[in-house]
């Protein structure tokens, strides 16, 4: 069911016609479903976004002309042709029944109903009786609604300034504007956000916690936030994949590179197309940790055993079942988190863990020396796939011995925004490419000097190593390499923008 899912997002967010109600009717993962439109009978012009969440199918929609306002449709049936809670245009009905197409034609038709009806006058008299409090009364009402009676408003206050009472001098406090997150980032660096960065928030998927991923993007974040508003979220590889291609707010993600080739072997051949890279990070080192004792001393060794391969999803997941393909052999699949893993490794539940990230990880190194008596590193020989690595003696503190093994690239990538044909409210998706980048590229020394050991690794210009597509827009920049000038750059798009008004 998961693979018909997805086959419906990536349908869907290539541009392909798909009628509302041939949705997969299982709602069992946290996915969006997106539509440019729906036009219904009288010709309104309906934009909807419809999502997975929590076991229950949610519709949000508006229309072109003003018509329909933040409309929203429930549905806990899983299945899209059951009872919708419908509300709009200050209308609510709780049991109707039918797809997610009749949802929207019956919205449409309920606000063409308010917009048909004749504007409500309201009446207010005055009974100048002692006895008799003031009341309100109204003209008949045209539908079986009860009117709603409002009171004359009272003219408008006149507002002057506050002035200091004669018998003191003191004066009124000053006024303090809230603490918005522009005014926290220019309190903490001195440097004040620009209105884009204020407004709009841009996703980075990253990995878990215990991993080298989210560290290189709270890097990221921290060296542009005086520019862009960027949030930081965790995932895996294949999660961050299928994420940036039906999510807008997640627009940036990092991932293997066996983990979008084995995804564009097995589920999509035109990946390539949809997904593209913007640069280039960093080697990713194949751990493979056994358990003392377990009798696993070579890959080869893992066969039978209890095999950990991390979440369903990730990358390291994605590189264990091409390890097992490989050197045709079966274990027993675990899929434990890595702190859960490494606990299970220690108690003796489990007897190795796969575990795709880039040395040294913070959760094996943190382990200490006495980790030396339950877990060891063995060694890998997939050169003909991966490439080679080394672990040099003490990478980790538990860790005495020289250990070959191989490595595969993570990168950064985006989806394949275009400018030229696109909508308006699309085109920002490539200038927030061309604004990280040049972020990326001007700071670049100072993220090798003061942040995580990966960067040092990190060439973004050395890009045409890895056999996958480059986004235009970045490759405009790393073409130019080390002579790029982001403010140049700006500068002259600035000018371009005001001269296409003479043309």
């Amino acid at each position: 069911m998961k693979k018909a899912v997805m086959l419906a997002i990536l349908l869907i967010a290539t541009g392909m016609i798909i009628p509302l109600d041939a949705v997969p009717l299982i709602c069992d993962e946290p996915v969006s479903f997106w539509k440019e439109q729906y036009q219904a009978q009288d010709g309104t012009i309906i934009h909807y976004e419809l999502q997975c969440n929590n076991d229950c199918y949610e519709m949000t929609f508006n229309s072109d002309d003003g018509s329909i306002k933040q409309g929203f449709a429930k549905n806990c049936n899983q299945n899209l042709d059951g009872t919708w809670s419908l509300a709009v245009c200050g209308k609510i009905i709780n049991d109707f029944k039918g797809g997610a197409a009749e949802v929207l034609k019956k919205a449409s038709e309920l606000c063409l109903q308010n917009k048909n009806q004749p504007r409500q006058r309201t009446y207010s008299a005055k009974i100048n009786t002692a006895s008799q409090p003031a009341v309100q009364t109204a003209a008949p009402s045209t539908d079986s609604h009860p009117m709603v009676v409002r009171k004359p408003k009272k003219p408008a206050r006149r507002v002057v300034a506050a002035r200091p009472h004669p018998d003191t001098d003191a004066h009124p406090a000053p006024y303090t504007p809230p603490k918005t997150k522009a005014r926290r980032v220019a309190k903490k660096t001195g440097r004040h956000l620009s209105k884009n960065a204020r407004t709009e928030h841009i996703g980075i998927m990253a990995g878990s916690k215990a991993g080298t991923y989210i560290k290189i993007a709270r890097d990221i974040k921290a060296i542009a936030e005086n520019e862009m508003d960027i949030n930081v979220y965790t995932g895996g590889s294949l999660f961050n994949i299928d994420k940036i291609l039906v999510d807008r707010k997640s627009q940036f993600g990092m991932v293997q590179y066996d983990a979008l080739l084995y995804k564009k072997a097995y589920f999509d051949e035109r990946l390539n197309r949809k997904i593209k890279m913007l640069f280039p990070l960093y080697d990713e080192e194949i751990h493979v940790i056994a358990r003392k004792g377990a009798g696993i001393d070579s890959a080869r060794d893992l066969d039978g055993k209890k095999v950990n391969m991390d979440k369903k999803n990730s990358g390291s997941w994605v590189t264990a079942k091409i390890i097992k393909d490989a050197l045709n052999i079966d274990w027993e699949e675990c899929n434990y988190p890595p702190v859960d893993a490494i606990k299970r490794l220690i108690e003796g539940k489990v007897d190795a863990f796969i575990y795709v990230v880039g040395k040294p990880a913070p959760i094996l190194e943190r382990l200490g020396a006495d980790a030396e008596a339950f877990l060891k590193l063995v060694p890998l020989h997939l050169d003909d796939i991966y490439v080679n690595s080394v672990f040099d003696a003490y990478t980790y503190p538990w860790q005495k011995k020289r250990v070959k093994s191989n490595a595969t690239k993570a990168l950064l990538v985006t989806y394949n925004y275009h400018e030229q044909g696109a909508p308006q409210r699309y085109q920002h998706y490539v200038q927030n490419i061309r604004k990280l980048i040049g972020i990326v590229h001007n700071n670049l020394d100072e993220l090798r000097r003061e942040k995580h050991p990966k960067w040092n690794e990190i060439d973004p210009y050395d890009y045409k190593k890895v056999k996958w597509p480059v986004h235009y827009a970045a490759k405009e920049i790393l073409d130019r390499g080390k002579n790029y000038d982001a403010e140049e750059d700006r500068k002259k798009k600035r000018l371009f923008e005001l001269l296409r008004e003479y043309e």
